[in-house]
């Protein structure tokens, strides 16, 4: 990745780049603002800056004070858009309720890390549900790490990401009215997965249509 240093706080920096905007990481050496910077999340010369990326988006992203909260809340980010969207719907939150209770970003980490595994953390995730329109956030409990939902009713996007393999898998879909379609084209999410993502989100759609490559058809309604 090739971009100008546009902000910088603590190990924290922000590239623009020709795609929109990325914020890093930095593991160690610091580039200084206004410098064209290569960036590599693996050392292979002394001209490359070495760090990971944390998010991203194609606009740009709010100043890094302002991620701040989320960047020390949530430190091992999924995907790169995870904090750019919660950043989005904390947002919507604070414009409906003001200040937000001083515990918020801690149990916001603890839905992130671990789902709904409790009343807590139930009650929190149906208080987000209420306040955050148009953009809906779950953290579903599964035992090999919670499955996240990601949704944007505004523009009619969704994507769902969860742990494969030790691996993390996204996958995205498109929401039309009460109906949205998830696409497993690249791979094949297990039968109890399926389940468990389809009960969830019947809670939002009257229907849920997975396009998925080895069953038949290629729908699962």
């Amino acid at each position: 990745m090739q971009g100008v240093v546009i902000e910088r706080m603590g190990k924290f920096v922000k590239i623009k780049t020709h795609d929109g905007e990325t914020v890093v990481k930095m593991r160690k050496k610091l580039p200084e603002l206004g410098e064209m910077v290569r960036i590599t999340d693996r050392p292979v010369s002394q001209k490359v800056y070495v760090a990971e990326k944390i998010t991203e988006a194609p606009e740009a992203l709010p100043p890094l004070n302002e991620l701040k909260p989320l960047l020390k809340t949530i430190k091992k980010p999924r995907t790169s858009f995870d904090i750019q969207f919660l950043s989005q719907l904390v947002d919507m939150i604070k414009m409906r309720v003001g200040s937000l209770p001083q515990d918020f970003y801690a149990n916001l980490g603890m839905y992130y890390e671990n789902g709904e595994v409790d009343e807590k953390m139930k009650s929190l995730g149906f208080w987000l549900l209420t306040l955050s329109h148009p953009y809906v956030f779950k953290s579903i409990p599964s035992k090999k790490g919670p499955i996240h939902i990601f949704m944007n009713r505004k523009k009619r996007s969704f994507s769902v990401s969860f742990v494969k393999n030790s691996s993390i898998v996204c996958v995205k879909g498109t929401v039309q009215e009460d109906y949205i379609f998830v696409d497993f084209i690249n791979f094949s999410p297990d039968r109890e997965a399926l389940e468990k993502l389809k009960d969830n989100l019947l809670g939002y759609f009257r229907n849920v249509f997975f396009k998925v490559g080895d069953l038949k058809n290629g729908l699962y309604a």
